[in-house]
């Protein structure tokens, strides 16, 4: 099944359309691809990735053509989890609290969407990263999958 995921993700002759360039967004016959692509980061879930992943996921969900979203990534890291910077002593409670109430928006976007949402894991998921893959309906992991 990954696979076939793989192939249909790199077979998608569609516009691509980037938002903040932490992400790249496919869309084609019924599928969105949300691909994580901020490798500076290892494509931590900063508070301007899960804004983007929850407009994306968000977008035109109520669209009868479209049947699945895809969440993927570039480079050996799904996710490295939550940006430790915006999450460190320096940081005060509030924009900490803000921080872990975003990814709890960011998860119930996910449960709540009326369509499927899988979770194409090719690298490492850590922490908040595991997070995000687990709140999908399913996840499809490649032989060099690894989870923290």
């Amino acid at each position: 099944m990954f696979k076939r995921l793989l192939s249909l993700h790199y077979s998608i002759n569609s516009q691509i359309r980037r938002s903040h360039n932490l992400i790249t967004v496919q869309e084609a016959d019924g599928l969105k691809n949300i691909c994580l692509n901020d490798h500076k980061t290892r494509n931590s879930l900063s508070m301007a990735m899960m804004n983007c992943l929850i407009e994306e996921i968000k977008r035109n969900e109520d669209d009868k053509n479209l049947r699945v979203i895809l969440l993927s990534s570039t480079g050996a890291v799904f996710s490295a989890g939550h940006n430790l910077k915006e999450l460190s002593s320096d940081k005060s409670y509030e924009d900490r609290k803000n921080v872990f109430d975003k990814c709890h928006e960011l998860v119930t976007c996910i449960v709540k969407s009326p369509l499927p949402i899988i979770a194409k894991i090719d690298g490492l998921a850590a922490a908040a990263g595991l997070q995000l893959a687990a709140s999908c309906d399913i996840a499809v992991c490649s032989d060099k999958s690894t989870f923290s």
